[in-house]
C-alpha cells in the first residue's frame, strides 16, 4: 500500500491529541480490539488489522455498552484480514476524501450537504459502499407504508446491521446507524461537526472517517428513498413490483420450478436458411445491444425478472458491487432474463455475446449482444416442434405478463420528459445517449420481436386479456416513452447515414413503425449530390423538395452536361381538346411531339414529383432528352402506341384551361392503361433482383409517396408501375404475400398473426390490394383517405383538397372548393367549405392533435388533413356523428367539471405525463370515482396550461373510464362557456335544464388536453391512501354546440 498517501495525517487533532502513526489511519491499530499476535508472521497468515469507530462514537456521546444489537456485542472495533474487500473499499473512499479536502476541515465550511453531488461523479468505491449499506438496510425490503418511508432508513440499517456479509461492513453499518440516529433525533447536525465540536481526543484519521460517515449517510438516504418511493416497475429486486413477485407464496425466488432445455449454437437456424429469411419479414434486421459484462451463466433458471436479478444480486452482495454492476445486471435481466423466461429455455452467454463495441459513449465491456444471433434464437424458438401441452393458456398468460413487465420497466427507466435520475442506468453515471441506446436496442431487438411472436404463436393465446395489451403496444398505443426512445435511437442512426428527416418522419408516425425500423436503419439513403444535403431539413420540410421560388423553376436535363433544346406539343391541339372536355395525350418520334385524344388511344399516365426536375407546362415543354427517356419507357409499356400523358406537357398555364385539366385529372389517371411512377430514389436503389422488403421500403421512403397530388394518381391506376433501375416494374404483381403463415414449425404448424407484411411498408399498395377496378369510381371512406394522407404534403396548402377531390364523397363538389376567392386564408376557407359540404362529420374531430382553424365557428376544426390521425375520422356508431353548421359543430359529449378551481390545491403538481407526447408543464391528479381509476390530466401545450381561467369544462367522447388501459392517453377537449343568448334562454347558466340537438349548450373550443391512467401500483396507492386529487363522479351526457 502507498504509505505516502497517509503522511499528511500524522499530526495531532485540534484538541491537542498525541501524534498518531499513519498506520492507524491506513490499517487501524493492531492493539485496538484484536490479537496483535495474528500479525507476527505475514508470510504464514494474512495480516490482521483493526477497524475502530470507538473514538468517534465516544466523542458523539454514544455509549456503546447501552446499545443492544441482534448479534450481542456492538461491533465498534473489529479485527479483520487485510485482504478483506470491504476494508479496501473503505480505504479507497477515505483516500478520495483526503485528496479532495486536503486542508484542515472546519465545521462552518464543511461540505456536509452531499445532496448536491452525484454518486456517479465520485469514484466507484462510494457507490459500491452505498450499495452494500442499502442491501443491509433493505434486508427485508423497503417499508410499503407510505407514511413510514421517509424516516425508516436509519431504523432499517440498525435492525439489519448484523446481517452484513463481513465484519468490516457490519462494523461500518453499526457506526453509520449510531451516528445517523443522533442526526435523526436532532442532537447533531452531522457527524463531522459533532466530532470537531467535541472536547474528547480524536485523530485526523477520525476526522476523515466522520466525513465518510456523513457522505455515505447522505447518499444512502437519497438512494433508500428512491428505492422505497420511486422505483416501482424495475426488474431489480427492490422495486415494488419485484417485492410483490418475490413474496408470492406460489413461487421460489426464481419463479416456478421449471426444467429448461439448454440451447446450443448448432441448434440455431443457418443465416441463409428459409426459416431465417421468413423470420426477417416479421422481425426485420435486429440491432446489436451494448453488453456491460454482467455474469449471466452459473445461476438457477428463473421464470421472473425479479427472480433473475434477486438470485444474482444476492451473490453479488457478498462481495463488492457498484452502481455500474447494477446497470450491467439490469441489462442482463432485460435481455437474457427476458428471453429465457419467455422462451423457457436456458441460453448460455456464448450464444449471444460476441466481441464488438458500440458507438455511444459509456461503459464498454468490449462485447455486444449480437442482433443477428437474437434473430436466429427467436426464429429457432418460434419454429420448435411442440407438444399440445407446451402452449397452454397459462404459458401464454405468463409470457405476455413478462412482456408487459419488461415494457413497464423500460418506460420507468427512461422517465418522462426528463430522464429518470434515480433509474438503474442513470445512477451509475451512464450518459443520456448510452441510456437511450440501451433502451432503444433492447426494445427493438428483444421486446418488440417477442411481442410479435407471442401474438402469432398460438391461436388460443389470442383469447387472453393480456393479448390485447401486447397488441396495443405493437400498434403504438401504449408505453409511449418506449416507442419514443426506439424511434429516436433509430432516427439518430439514420440522420448519421444522411437520411432526410422529412422522408423518415412518416415512418415514426406509422402503426408499423416498430416493425419496420430495424430494417430501415440498415439501408443507405438516396444521396443526390452530397451526404450533407439534408443537414437543414426538418420533419416538416425537405430543402431539396421544397419549391419556394416557382417562378425561377427550371426543368433539368437527363445529364447535367446536356444542353439539348426544349420540345413542346402543338398548343392549339392541346387547347382544343381541353376546350372540348377531352384528355390530350402525346407521342414522340424522336424529333417532335404529336397530340392525340385519349379516347381510342391507350396511353401511359406519368406520375412524378416536380421537385425532381420534370415539372413544366404545355407552353414551355421539356428538354428533348427528358421527353425521349419518358417516351422510351412508355414504348416499353405500350409497344403498340407509345402514347403517354404528363402534366408537364398536357396541362397549360392558361387559367381557364388549367382548371379544365385539373377537373379531368382523376379521369386521366382512371382511364390510363398503365400509370408509371418516376422517382429518383426508386430508380436508383430498386431492382428486381433485390429483396422485395428493401424495394418496398425504398418506395415507402420515396419523394413520390410524400406528395398529396400523387395519392389519387396511385389509387386510381388500373395497373401501377414503378421505374426501377432495370426498367418499369408492376410491383403489385411481383409481391407474393403469404396468405396466412409467416413461419412454420417443424411439425408443419403455421404461425400467423397481425404482423407486418412487406406490402404494409407502402400504405397505398396495401390499400389497393383487391381494389383495382378499371373505370370504376372509388368508394373510399374518408377515414381511409385521411390515413393515406398522413405522410404527405403539398407545396401550396390550398391545393390539398383540390388534389384529392376525386376521392372525396360525391356530395363534396370540386367547383365549390375552386370557387373560394384567392387570399392568404384560402386553405382555411376551403377546409370550411369542405366540412360544410360534408355536413355529417365524426364527433371526434375536435379531439385531433393538429392545428385548428382560426375562422369564427370553426376553431374546433382541423386546418389540414395531412397531419390528422385517421382515428378521429372513424364513425363508430350513429351517436358519434356530429352536424357541421355555419355556427359550429353540434354533437353529444360527456361533460366533466373544469379543473381550474383545483389548481391551487395539492392535487396540482409539476410533473409530466407518462407517455411519449408533448411537454406537459403542469398536471392534475384526477380520480374517477365510479370506475375506481386514477389519472394524470395534462395540458398538451404551453399556450393553454391547466390553470387557464377561460376553461369552464372538459368534453369527453366516452364516460366508460374502466376500459382505459394504464398509460394509454385519452384525449379531451377543454372548452369555455358562452353566455346565455339574449332571447331569455337560461340553458347556459342553469345546468338543470336539459339540452337537445335543437337547443344545445354552447361552448368555445380552447385546447386539446390528455388524460392518462396511472400504472396499477401507483393507482392503488392513490386510491388507498387518499392522496389529494380532483374527484369526478358520473359524467353528464349532453348536446353541445362547439364553436
Amino acid at each position: 500500500m502507498d504509505m505516502s498517501a497517509c503522511r499528511s495525517y500524522d499530526s495531532a487533532g485540534p484538541s491537542g491529541a498525541q501524534r498518531q502513526p499513519c498506520r492507524e489511519y491506513c490499517y487501524g491499530t493492531s492493539n485496538e480490539g484484536g490479537d496483535p499476535t495474528q500479525n507476527t508472521d505475514a508470510t504464514l497468515l494474512p495480516r490482521r488489522v483493526a477497524i475502530s469507530w470507538a473514538r468517534i462514537l465516544s466523542n458523539l456521546g454514544v455509549d456503546a455498552t447501552t446499545i443492544t444489537v441482534p448479534s450481542g456485542k456492538p461491533p465498534i472495533t473489529v479485527l479483520i484480514d487485510e485482504s478483506d474487500v470491504h476494508y479496501h473499499i473503505l480505504l479507497e473512499c477515505i483516500r478520495h476524501l483526503q485528496h479532495q479536502y486536503p486542508q484542515e476541515l472546519l465545521c462552518p465550511t464543511t461540505p456536509d450537504d452531499f445532496s448536491a453531488l452525484r454518486l456517479a461523479d465520485l469514484p466507484a468505491c462510494f457507490s459500491t459502499l452505498v450499495n452494500l449499506v442499502l442491501d443491509v438496510s433493505m434486508a427485508v425490503g423497503p417499508p410499503m407504508d407510505h407514511s413510514q418511508r421517509a424516516a425508516s432508513a436509519t431504523t432499517h440499517v440498525c435492525m439489519h446491521a448484523a446481517a452484513a456479509s463481513s465484519e468490516t461492513l457490519r462494523s461500518f453499518c453499526f457506526a453509520l446507524c449510531a451516528a445517523d440516529s443522533l442526526r435523526v433525533a436532532g442532537r447533531t447536525r452531522n457527524t463531522l461537526c459533532a466530532l470537531l465540536g467535541s472536547q474528547g481526543v480524536y485523530t485526523k484519521a477520525d476526522v476523515y472517517k466522520a466525513l465518510l460517515l456523513d457522505a455515505v449517510a447522505s447518499f444512502w438516504r437519497q438512494e433508500y428513498t428512491a428505492r422505497a418511493n420511486l422505483v416501482v416497475r424495475s426488474p431489480m429486486p427492490w422495486s415494488r413490483v419485484s417485492i410483490e413477485e418475490l413474496s408470492a407464496e406460489d413461487t421460489t425466488s426464481c419463479g416456478m420450478a421449471f426444467e429448461a432445455p439448454i440451447v446450443a449454437l448448432q441448434n440455431l437456424p443457418d443465416e441463409h436458411s428459409t426459416q431465417l429469411n421468413d423470420g426477417s419479414h416479421a422481425f426485420g434486421a435486429l440491432l446489436d445491444i451494448p453488453w456491460l459484462g454482467a455474469q449471466h451463466d452459473g445461476y438457477p433458471f428463473c421464470t421472473t425478472l425479479s427472480g433473475y436479478t434477486e438470485v444474482r444480486r444476492r451473490a453479488l452482495s457478498k462481495g463488492a458491487h457498484s452502481f455500474l454492476d447494477d446497470a450491467a445486471l439490469w441489462t442482463s435481466a432485460m435481455t437474457f432474463g427476458l428471453l429465457e423466461a419467455v422462451m423457457r429455455m436456458r441460453i448460455p452467454e456464448s450464444i449471444l455475446v460476441v466481441s464488438g463495441q458500440h458507438t455511444d459513449s459509456g461503459p464498454d465491456s468490449g462485447a455486444i449482444l449480437s442482433g443477428a444471433r437474437i434473430m436466429q434464437l427467436i426464429t429457432y424458438w418460434a419454429t420448435l416442434e411442440r407438444a399440445d401441452g407446451d402452449l397452454s393458456l397459462d404459458y401464454g398468460r405468463d409470457a405476455m405478463r413478462l412482456l408487459r413487465r419488461a415494457l413497464d420497466a423500460l418506460d420507468e427507466e427512461h422517465g418522462n420528459i426528463e430522464p429518470n435520475p434515480r433509474s438503474t442506468l442513470s445512477r451509475c453515471g451512464m450518459s443520456k445517449g448510452m441510456r437511450e441506446e440501451l433502451i432503444c436496442t433492447i426494445g427493438l431487438s428483444v421486446v418488440v420481436p417477442l411481442c410479435l411472436m407471442v401474438m402469432m404463436i398460438d391461436e388460443q393465446w389470442k383469447t387472453l386479456p393480456e393479448y390485447h395489451y401486447v397488441g396495443i403496444f405493437v400498434n403504438g398505443q401504449s408505453h409511449g416513452w418506449v416507442k419514443y426512445t426506439i424511434v429516436k435511437g433509430c432516427e439518430r442512426r439514420m440522420r448519421a447515414l444522411g437520411w432526410c428527416p422529412y422522408v423518415t418522419a412518416p415512418f415514426y408516425r406509422s402503426r408499423w413503425v416498430l416493425m419496420m425500423l430495424s430494417i430501415l436503419v440498415h439501408l443507405q439513403p438516396y444521396i443526390k449530390s452530397s451526404p450533407e444535403e439534408h443537414a437543414h431539413c426538418t420533419e416538416d420540410k425537405c430543402v431539396l423538395y421544397s419549391l419556394t421560388e416557382t417562378d425561377t423553376y427550371v426543368p433539368r436535363h437527363v445529364l447535367a452536361s446536356c444542353a439539348c433544346e426544349y420540345v413542346k406539343p402543338p398548343l392549339d391541339e392541346v387547347f382544343r381538346l381541353l376546350s372540348e372536355g377531352q384528355i390530350p395525350v402525346v407521342t414522340f418520334d424522336g424529333y417532335a411531339l404529336r397530340v392525340l385524344p385519349a379516347n381510342g388511344n391507350p396511353y401511359v399516365a406519368i406520375s412524378h414529383v416536380w421537385a425532381e426536375g420534370m415539372g413544366s407546362t404545355t407552353e414551355d415543354g421539356l428538354p428533348s432528352c427528358v421527353v425521349k427517356r419518358i417516351a422510351g419507357l412508355a414504348q416499353r409499356l405500350l409497344p403498340e402506341t407509345g402514347a403517354f400523358w404528363m402534366d408537364s406537357l398536357c396541362v397549360p398555364n392558361v387559367a381557364s384551361l388549367r382548371h379544365r385539366a385539373i377537373k379531368l385529372m382523376a379521369e386521366t389517371y382512371r382511364r390510363a392503361a398503365k400509370v408509371l411512377v418516376i422517382d429518383d430514389h426508386v430508380r436508383t436503389h430498386c431492382a428486381e433482383n433485390k429483396p422485395w422488403t428493401e424495394n418496398l421500403l425504398r418506395i415507402a421512403s420515396s419523394a413520390w409517396l410524400r406528395r398529396v397530388w400523387t395519392l389519387q394518381e396511385g389509387l386510381l391506376a388500373r395497373e401501377l408501375y414503378f421505374e426501377f433501375s432495370d426498367g418499369p416494374v408492376d410491383v403489385e404483381s411481383r409481391i407474393v404475400e403469404p396468405q396466412s403463415a409467416v413461419l412454420e414449425t417443424r411439425n408443419g404448424v403455421s404461425l400467423s398473426g397481425p404482423i407486418l407484411r412487406p406490402i404494409h411498408f407502402v400504405h397505398i399498395l396495401a390499400f389497393r390490394g383487391g381494389r383495382r377496378l378499371p373505370g370504376a369510381a372509388p368508394d373510399i371512406p374518408i377515414a381511409e383517405i385521411v390515413g393515406l394522407l398522413s405522410a404527405r404534403t403539398t407545396t401550396k396548402p390550398e391545393d390539398e383538397l383540390i388534389a384529392i377531390a376525386s376521392l372525396l364523397p360525391p356530395h363534396v363538389k370540386l367547383d365549390a372548393l375552386l370557387a373560394e376567392p384567392d387570399g392568404p386564408d384560402l386553405a382555411d376557407r376551403r377546409m370550411r367549405a369542405f366540412l360544410l359540404q360534408m355536413y355529417n362529420v365524426p364527433a371526434l374531430l375536435p379531439f385531433g392533435d393538429t392545428p385548428r382553424l382560426a375562422l369564427p365557428g370553426f376553431t374546433w376544426a382541423p386546418r389540414r388533413l395531412v397531419r390528422e390521425h385517421d382515428g378521429v375520422w372513424r364513425q363508430v356508431n350513429e351517436s358519434a356523428v356530429g352536424t357541421c353548421t355555419a355556427d359550429g359543430l353540434v354533437a353529444q359529449y360527456f361533460l366533466a367539471p373544469s379543473p381550474v378551481g383545483s389548481m391551487q390545491s395539492p392535487a396540482a403538481r409539476t410533473v409530466s405525463v407518462p407517455s411519449g407526447s408533448d411537454i406537459c408543464p403542469r398536471v392534475l391528479m384526477v380520480q374517477h370515482e365510479p370506475s375506481r381509476t386514477a389519472y394524470i390530466l395534462c395540458s398538451q401545450t404551453l399556450d393553454v396550461p391547466l390553470d387557464t381561467p377561460a376553461v369552464g369544462a372538459l368534453l369527453f367522447a366516452s364516460a366508460d373510464f374502466s376500459q382505459n388501459e394504464p398509460g394509454v392517453e385519452v384525449p379531451c377537449v377543454a372548452v369555455s362557456f358562452l353566455p346565455d343568448p339574449p332571447d331569455g334562454n337560461d340553458l347556459q347558466s342553469d345546468a338543470s335544464i336539459p339540452a337537445s340537438k335543437d337547443r344545445p349548450r354552447a361552448f368555445k373550443y380552447v385546447a386539446r388536453w390528455l388524460l392518462a391512467r396511472h400504472v396499477p401500483q401507483v393507482e392503488r396507492a392513490i386510491l388507498e391512501n387518499g392522496e389529494p386529487t380532483e374527484r369526478w363522479g358520473e359524467l353528464q351526457k349532453t348536446w353541445v354546440r362547439l364553436t
